[in-house]
């Protein structure tokens, strides 16, 4: 047993990305196959697919299933990673998972069963799934990683997958045309599944069709009519193509709905998340939930960097997204328009290095007032002499995050709004200083 299983899983980052089933195949078998038996939503896509997940599971839950909600990446603690009935794991329980992998794992190594260490990520995925199985979990929700295809989340055999929708980023592991992209995520698709999604482009959308005929699979193309938010900032959900669960339907059409999650797109998600959870109940023998536990469990999901709202002092605003590929900073981007309406935007900003900064800054920079720039602590953090190429001169940057947050906190006046975007590494450099701010649902 690994002294400190912890240590132990934060080690693992240093074998990088290794796309592959064979290493987590073989792990999940020496260790009884915990992701048998446990009927999966698996969610892959671009951007959103987090959102969708959260709230595939927050209708679960509400339907009486226990739900396992596996999802990535984390911002402060890696326990956000896996919630059972929207609770994070123990540190206890999540240390004796872990245990049990690396048990395996040595084991392994030492038959020469296992040719390579496994990943972070292939680690903590067997650790979900053992969760699953000691937590007596009924229903799983898991959030691909990176792609689809090769992701260690693939092992899973999913009874419905769910792409939200493709676009460009991790380009050098998925490809640098979005039919090649599309082509990774479609990889989830397995023999008789439902298959469910918001991509609306047609050559994308052959993709899906062409691997759906190949294995027998049932795909769901969702238009972006299927949801329509008021002025007030609560939604119109259309759930007609919502599966009958023995016998019963959920509402045509659902009013007035408040959902925890903001952002311009999170109504079609809330849509895919609740006709994907029906489609899992309708193949369980599950039941559906009420209207009212829905209703109550949509307007309750968080997830921590998400368009996040928080209170600072002097009637000033902070918003927090980790929006870290120009099709999320296209999005926020909508939402701070309507959320500053005339105030002052400040905005810091920080990525890694493997990312367009240029693009995801330039929705972005036509909304603000002053940008503070800074470099995540990760390996992989973008230097601050190449991201200041993409700004005005005048542009002020700080190496150290937290002195960045000092001063963009000293920027932002009276009525004003901070804004923090870039990366999940950043808002996990400031997340002390953020968790400080009173939440706003």
């Amino acid at each position: 047993m690994a002294a400190d299983p912890l240590a132990w899983l934060s080690a693992r980052q240093r074998f990088g990305v290794k796309l592959g089933l064979d290493a987590v195949g073989t792990l999940l078998a020496a260790l009884g196959h915990p992701e048998h038996g446990l009927p999966v939503v698996l969610v892959a896509g671009t951007n959103g697919k987090g959102s969708t997940a959260a709230m595939v599971a927050a209708t679960l839950t509400a339907a009486g299933e226990r739900t396992l909600l596996y999802s990535s990446p984390h911002v402060a603690d890696t326990r956000e990673r896996i919630r059972l009935d929207g609770r994070p794991i123990r540190r206890e329980a999540l240390s004796l998972r872990l245990a049990e992998v690396h048990a395996a794992v040595t084991r392994l190594r030492r038959g020469r069963r296992l040719s390579q260490q496994p990943t972070y990520f292939e680690v903590l995925t067997a650790a979900a799934l053992l969760q699953a199985r000691a937590g007596h979990a009924t229903a799983g929700v898991f959030e691909v990683g990176l792609g689809g295809r090769f992701d260690a989340t693939n092992v899973i055999p999913a009874k419905v997958a769910v792409i939200t929708g493709i676009d460009r980023d991790h380009t050098e592991y998925l490809g640098h045309t979005l039919g090649r992209i599309a082509w990774n995520k479609a990889g989830i698709i397995k023999p008789e599944q439902d298959v469910l999604t918001l991509e609306w482009r047609r050559e994308l959308l052959r993709v899906f069709r062409r691997e759906c005929r190949s294995r027998g699979a049932r795909l769901t193309s969702l238009s972006g009519n299927v949801a329509r938010r008021s002025r007030s900032g609560r939604w119109d959900l259309d759930l007609t193509g919502a599966r009958p669960v023995a016998g019963r339907r959920l509402p045509a059409h659902m009013t007035d709905v408040r959902l925890g999650l903001r952002g311009e797109h999170q109504g079609a998600q809330a849509v895919l998340g609740v006709m994907a959870a029906t489609a899992l109940l309708a193949r369980t023998g599950g039941h559906l939930p009420s209207a009212k536990a829905l209703r109550s469990a949509l307007a309750g999901v968080s997830l921590p960097g998400r368009c996040e709202r928080r209170r600072l002092s002097s009637g000033r605003l902070l918003v927090v997204d980790a929006a870290h590929n120009p099709a999320a900073t296209i999005c926020l981007a909508h939402e701070i328009r309507d959320l500053a309406d005339d105030r002052p935007v400040t905005l810091l900003f920080g990525v890694l290095a493997d990312k367009d900064a240029r693009a995801m800054l330039k929705p972005l920079i036509k909304l603000v007032d002053t940008v503070i720039l800074t470099q995540p602590k990760h390996p992989r953090g973008m230097k601050l002499k190449a991201l200041k190429e993409f700004m005005p001169l005048h542009t002020a940057a700080f190496v150290n995050p937290r002195a960045a947050w000092r001063a963009a906190l000293a920027a932002t006046p009276r009525e004003g709004v901070l804004l923090v975007a870039g990366s999940f590494y950043l808002l996990g450099d400031l997340w002390a200083d953020i968790r400080r701010r009173p939440l706003i649902r």
